[in-house]
């Protein structure tokens, strides 16, 4: 865009700047969501989903490890390390070979996470594989074989006991049954007739000593007894050590985001990236591409906007398009438009008087040469006296545009070799045609003569308007020295490729050497059509007469 030194304003962005951007650089936004769109793909293909099973498992009261023989909570941290600890990994992997899985212990301990809630007595379970399936059998087989290993050790705890206390009884038992046997034996020694003094205390003894230790064994059974069902009563009010909250589920999603979000998320983080870098490339072009940037630059306003020729129109004979009967869409908008540009020179002529116009641009290739073609077809066929004038005679190019031969033209009637010699186009009434003749060694000087300006002179008188087409302003000299014997200039834009800068030199070119801006003429315009425009809104060009 051309900065304009006369106001200052707030450069504030609008949505309708980004909209502008996006509209003017589609293909960068759509390539860049495309991009990203392909690299998340391409990433998400490439990795394998993984599932993840999870579980749960209340750790309930168990006499194992108490120090007081009471049932206690189990210690989770202890816990934790049981479950993931060689034993029951170790089983687990036996139990899932069962199965028909091949898994090792190991890999199991490195695959299997478990985590308990502080203040609880629950131990979450979690397991990631890429088979979901397998996933939850083995959590599942962590989980069964846990609990019943705790079980059985709790159960396993009070058997013990049990089995040791009922042992100490039967031992005491006897013990008492073999005591009272030898005291039957001294009773009767004390008892026996003719036993002497010495043997009655002796028996005695033995007897008192013998009943103490009866004594003693019966308190201790009791004692037993008194522990044997106290156990026994534990044993049979055993709860559950170990018990399943969750069972894992077979996972039915894989882990992470799904994949059709992160290809949405990628799509839509490309639209936004691309709209951004197309923001920021609008910003950083400077190509004159708007009506209201060549306006500004070059201080004239613009005569018509040309849209883009379709491929097979864009050189040779088949440029000429005013005289092309072909009737799709975009040929007839671009007829359209030249009709448009032969209104504005003709509304620009009766205004100022002004009748002969040189067509040129800041560099080659920006289609001054079929801009001046056509529009000279248009006036003539709206029954204007037109003199069009090849004065490109470094690049000829109207004589392949209209088909002429350019064996012989301007530069020997210039050059004193030759008569002027006007030509007509076949099928166009009302051109007459000044073709460019050989190139020439001094095409600046030629235009600069007295020939060339009483040319001009003379296709004044005999015609309505003269268009000559000059080389590029930026180039050479030639377009300034052809536009002293004009009464305006029409400068020729390309939208595409034409930079604003340029344009200003162009300016500056034609105002030093005293020529006037009549207009622009913005070429190969980008068609703007909306989302909801329908095609057959182009029937009203297809149909349009001159």
């Amino acid at each position: 865009m051309v900065p304009d030194n006369n106001f200052v304003q707030d450069d504030v962005t609008t949505l309708e700047d980004y909209l502008a951007a996006i509209q003017n650089r589609k293909w960068v936004v759509l390539a860049t969501a495309l991009a990203f769109l392909g690299l998340a793909y391409w990433l998400t293909s490439s990795t394998q989903d993984t599932y993840t099973a999870i579980g749960e498992i209340e750790v309930g009261l168990s006499p194992v490890n108490s120090t007081n023989q009471n049932l206690q909570a189990g210690n989770l941290e202890l816990e934790r390390s049981r479950l993931i600890g060689n034993t029951i990994s170790n089983e687990v992997a036996q139990n899932l070979r069962a199965q028909g899985y091949t898994v090792r212990a190991a890999d199991l301990r490195r695959g299997i996470d478990v985590s308990f809630v502080p203040q609880s007595q629950r131990l979450d379970l979690s397991y990631s594989d890429i088979d979901a399936v397998f996933a939850a059998d083995a959590v599942n087989t962590f989980i069964n074989t846990y609990v019943d290993t705790r079980q059985t050790e709790a159960e396993e705890w009070y058997d013990v006991r049990i089995a040791a206390l009922e042992e100490q009884i039967a031992t005491a038992v006897a013990t008492q049954k073999e005591l009272e046997q030898e005291r039957a034996v001294q009773v009767a020694i004390r008892s026996r007739t003719g036993a002497t003094a010495i043997e009655v205390t002796q028996a005695q003894d033995e007897i008192s000593a013998i009943q103490t230790d009866i004594n003693a064994l019966g308190s201790e059974i009791r004692t037993a007894n008194t522990e044997l069902n106290r156990q026994q009563l534990a044993r049979r009010s055993l709860g559950s050590a170990a018990s399943v909250l969750l069972a894992a589920d077979v996972p039915t999603s894989p882990d992470g985001i799904p994949r059709i979000f992160i290809l949405a998320g990628a799509l839509i983080a490309g639209l936004l990236f691309g709209t951004a870098a197309a923001f920021l490339i609008e910003r950083l072009d400077t190509t004159a591409r708007d009506e209201s940037d060549v306006a500004l630059a070059l201080g004239a306003r613009v005569l018509a906007s040309v849209p883009a020729f379709p491929l097979g129109n864009r050189s040779g004979t088949s440029s000429a398009i005013m005289l092309s009967e072909d009737r799709k869409p975009r040929l007839a908008i671009s007829r359209e438009a030249f009709r448009r540009l032969r209104s504005s020179i003709q509304f620009a002529s009766a205004s100022s008087g002004a009748e002969v116009f040189v067509f040129t641009s800041a560099f080659p290739g920006e289609g001054k040469s079929v801009a001046a073609a056509n529009l000279a077809l248009a006036l003539a066929q709206s029954g204007k006296h037109v003199a069009l004038v090849s004065a490109d005679m470094r690049r000829p190019t109207l004589e392949r545009i209209l088909g002429v031969p350019n064996h012989e033209g301007l530069s020997d009637f210039l050059g004193g070799r030759s008569e002027m010699e006007l030509k007509s186009i076949e099928g166009v009434e009302n051109l007459w045609f000044v073709p460019a003749g050989p190139p020439p060694g001094n095409p600046g000087e030629l235009l600069g003569s007295v020939q060339f300006e009483t040319l001009i002179k003379e296709l004044r008188t005999m015609a309505s308007y003269v268009l000559i087409d000059s080389p590029p302003v930026l180039s050479t000299a030639d377009a300034a020295t052809a536009a002293a014997a004009a009464d305006g200039v029409v400068i020729v834009v390309d939208s595409r490729r034409t930079e604003t800068d340029d344009l200003l030199k162009v300016r500056d070119e034609l105002e030093r050497a005293g020529s006037s801006i009549v207009g622009a003429v913005v070429n190969r315009t980008r068609a703007r059509r909306g989302i909801f425009s329908r095609r057959d809104a182009y029937a009203y060009y297809e149909t349009g007469q001159s």
